[in-house]
């Protein structure tokens, strides 16, 4: 006996996730016949937006949003969305954001955020004075280079939850690093700092100098397009001396990593 058969409609009012590729028609029609998404990954572009005019809508259950913006213009509307439960937001750009649009993007969505993600590899974005009051419950962010620097960006206020900072940079692209020590000693509150290189592509370079006992130096980087093992040695051992996580893109700490595969710490005989 045949199954009866069921509207595609119906289908996709019980979608959770949804994921739409770069240079498709965004129907205007997504909280009508998904009303119950919890994750909601697009790309936006030029052509979306020309074919399909989306309007303010409202997102009740949406927790999770992925998004790729190609303008400024573009990110202003998805700002208008209503997603009263929305908490991990991950946006990536096609260029750079102006201080006055971003500021208003995270003023609208802000408030209830626990992690942001932001930016892409080697865009320098800005951000503003009033971040952490637009962002008050947020405890994981991740970022890519920023335009003025972390010395710019004031520190979170002392009750306020942020803990950890992600590197949003490719393992060669040395800046961001560089800038790092800085954070860790002026932002007190902060228990980890995750990075995106691994351990395995330099735990001899890195042993090396760990046992000439080399100290947090004043260096120059000779390029951006290869990985500085002093950068992330000196990154480390501040985060040390500071008893802050300092970690790889696989969530380890050079400690935790030595110990799971028997390597000699400091001054021990190979």
């Amino acid at each position: 006996m045949a199954k009866p058969a069921v509207a595609v409609t119906e289908l996709l009012g019980e979608v959770r996730s949804l994921v739409i590729e770069s240079f498709v028609s965004i129907p205007k029609e997504i909280p009508i016949i998904c009303p119950n998404l919890t994750l909601l990954a697009l790309h936006v572009t030029n052509f979306s937006w020309e074919k399909s005019a989306i309007e303010p809508v409202t997102l009740p259950d949406l927790s999770t949003l992925q998004i790729v913006v190609d303008r400024e213009e573009d990110l202003q509307k998805i700002g208008r969305w209503k997603m009263p439960s929305l908490k991990y937001l991950e946006l990536r750009m096609s260029s750079g954001f102006g201080e006055i649009s971003f500021a208003d993007f995270l003023q609208e969505v802000g408030k209830g955020l626990i992690s942001l993600q932001i930016g892409d590899t080697g865009k320098s974005i800005t951000l503003f004075d009033g971040i952490w009051s637009a962002l008050p419950k947020v405890r994981y962010f991740g970022v890519s280079t920023l335009s003025d620097g972390f010395d710019m960006l004031p520190s979170p206020p002392q009750d306020h939850p942020l803990r950890t900072i992600s590197n949003r940079e490719p393992p060669d692209y040395n800046f961001w690093r560089r800038e790092i020590i800085d954070v860790v000693d002026k932002w007190t509150r902060i228990e980890c700092i995750s990075d995106t290189h691994s351990w395995e592509d330099m735990d001899q370079e890195i042993l090396k100098l760990e046992r000439s006992e080399n100290q947090v130096s004043e260096h120059y980087c000779k390029s951006d397009n290869s990985v500085c093992h002093q950068c992330i040695y000196d990154g480390n051992t501040r985060c040390e001396e500071r008893n802050v996580r300092y970690e790889d893109a696989f969530g380890r700490t050079w400690a935790e990593y030595k110990q799971a595969y028997m390597i000699p710490s400091r001054n021990e005989e190979v």
